[in-house]
């Protein structure tokens, strides 16, 4: 799927039994992409296609590596309303674009990507463990 994308060198991908969000974690070489089995296992392929498509989009755009600057920023000037309303602001749009990515480029039908939406937040809802800050 990765090469699919225009992407070289795909994230290493895990799967955890714990109950956390998808999640793709800046490593010091190569992110990798953690998925919780609860919610991987109860999707359909079409649904875990627009899933990992989703990922990928925030490895296209290096998302990882940007949250570390950002974290960095936050942690520099943690005083300053205007950096914690910007951290705000770039999360919705990595998850805007993610979105974008997994519908344009990597051509996951709407239907199914709503769909997949759904159960994740379904998944989520349950209660999960908080995401790291650096994690996308």
């Amino acid at each position: 799927m990765a090469r699919d994308c225009g992407i070289d060198g795909a994230p290493k991908v895990y799967s955890v039994r714990a109950p956390i969000p998808p999640l793709l974690w800046p490593g010091l070489r190569k992110p990798t992409l953690i998925m919780p089995e609860g919610l991987v296992g109860s999707l359909k392929a079409t649904e875990r296609a627009c899933l990992f498509a989703h990922e990928l989009g925030h490895f296209a755009r290096r998302d990882p590596w940007r949250r570390r600057v950002e974290l960095g920023l936050v942690l520099l000037f943690w005083w300053f309303p205007l950096v914690w309303i910007a951290r705000r602001r770039l999360s919705a749009l990595e998850e805007r674009f993610g979105d974008a990515w997994a519908t344009e480029r990597a051509g996951c039908p709407p239907a199914d990507y709503a769909e997949t939406l759904l159960k994740t937040l379904d998944f989520l809802s349950r209660g999960t463990a908080a995401t790291p800050s650096t994690a996308c």
